[in-house]
């Protein structure tokens, strides 16, 4: 049940800061099922505490069966995994039952219930604006697009030397003949789906009787003049922690983020990814709580479970910085297994605790409880080895002969 529910609750949370889940348990067996529906929105529940612990919830459908009337849920009826980031809001102040003011320094366990402002962060908090932005370019732009497909057609009627009848006359005849090829138009494009992009417009001016002239007025594609457009769109990027290029428009994709950029959107899908597997592990704890009470009648302490949430996906900014951290580490080992071999191959380096500490603490920063249990270790090596090797045959060297001796070693080998 949990695998099933956790991508919708993390979506839900994501959207609106919070979701709620109906858990659905009986005496002696536990939790039977979860309700995560529209009737479960953040929309209708609120959520009241009395001096810091959760005392329940309210909604428009957290109602009592026989009457129908809202009441005040159980803290363990409802379940709530929230997106562990808010800030206060000094604008709102919460809503308080009761008479009395809120005061701090009263008993907790007397204190007047209290709604909640946690109810989490939405990812898209700061995502409005910008995308409304973001809707009136593209509307703008269209509305360009639209205008710049349309050619206004002026039309000039000379009726210098006509009377005013025949003038009329004259500019009734030439509009009903257009008005005609337009409707015919019109009803021709109407089959196909399309629209006219032709307006003719009739001037009546003074001149050679007789006379027509034609102008035509087009409003020029501006193609390039989209910049309101893509920054408005990288605003609405930034504030779900995203570059452009990642949500599907590819010609940003040709020189790629860069190493910094990589890093940068990276760590903030990391630092979203952290906070939504918090509130998943948070939810999974508290089920698990309400599971038992309901099961066994008990509960484990927050630090004596018997069992612990782990995730085994990890972020590939995250995972990366881990890599290098380990292989710093190794690199770090290497090092100090060689010095430590040289120094225990070299007895008068291992003899001496004042470079040992010099080497090993003041510059490799390790404790010094650890630099004089590894002395105490190479003396102990060193005594156990020495008594081991005076049973050993010794093979004189040169070196460990006198010039006499040599020469006496010399002659003993001529006269034999």
């Amino acid at each position: 049940m949990l695998n099933t529910g956790l991508p919708s609750w993390a979506i839900i949370m994501a959207t609106f800061g919070v979701a709620y889940i109906r858990p659905y348990a009986k005496e002696g067996k536990g939790i039977q099922a979860f309700e995560s529906s529209y009737y479960t929105l953040p929309h209708f529940i609120s959520e009241f505490y009395r001096g810091g612990d959760l005392a329940g919830f309210t909604g428009d459908y957290l109602l009592d069966p026989q009457t129908y009337q809202r009441i005040l849920a159980k803290p363990w009826d409802m379940i709530s995994m929230k997106n562990p980031y808010w800030v206060p809001d000094i604008n709102d102040r919460p809503i308080i039952t009761g008479s009395t003011s809120y005061t701090l320094m009263q008993d907790p366990a007397y204190r007047v219930l209290s709604e909640t402002q946690n109810y989490g962060t939405s990812f898209l908090e700061y995502s409005y604006e910008p995308y409304i932005n973001l809707c009136d370019s593209l509307r703008a732009l269209k509305a360009a697009r639209r205008n710049a497909a349309t050619i206004d057609r002026l039309i000039a009627l000379t009726t210098d030397e006509l009377d005013p009848a025949n003038a009329a006359t004259h500019l009734r005849n030439v509009s009903q003949s257009l008005k005609r090829s337009m409707d015919e138009i019109s009803r021709l494009s109407r089959n196909g789906n399309t629209m006219p992009t032709v307006l003719n417009h009739l001037i009546p001016t003074m001149g050679t009787k007789g006379g027509v002239t034609f102008d035509t007025q087009q409003i020029p594609v501006d193609i390039n003049g989209i910049e309101d457009v893509m920054f408005h769109l990288r605003q609405l990027c930034a504030s779900v922690g995203s570059d452009a290029s990642l949500m599907g428009w590819s010609d940003q994709m040709a020189g790629g983020l860069g190493e910094g950029g990589w890093a940068q959107t990276a760590i903030q899908g990391a630092q979203r990814g952290l906070w939504i597997r918090n509130a998943a592990m948070t939810t999974i704890y508290r089920v698990l709580d309400i599971h038992c009470a309901f099961k066994y009648g008990k509960v484990y302490q927050q630090n004596n479970r018997p069992f612990r949430v782990e995730f085994n996906s990890n972020n590939t900014a995250i995972q990366a910085e881990n890599d290098r951290e380990r292989e710093s580490n190794v690199n770090f080992i290497s090092a100090l297994v060689g010095i430590l071999d040289a120094m225990q191959n070299n007895p008068k380096l291992a003899g001496s605790p004042t470079l040992m500490s010099s080497l090993l603490s003041d510059s490799l920063k390790m404790p010094v409880e650890t630099v004089n249990k590894i002395y105490k270790e190479f003396q102990a090596q060193k005594a156990e080895q020495d008594p081991m090797m005076e049973s050993a045959p010794h093979k004189p060297r040169f070196g460990d002969f006198t010039q006499s001796e040599l020469a006496t070693l010399l002659d003993e080998l001529i006269r034999a």
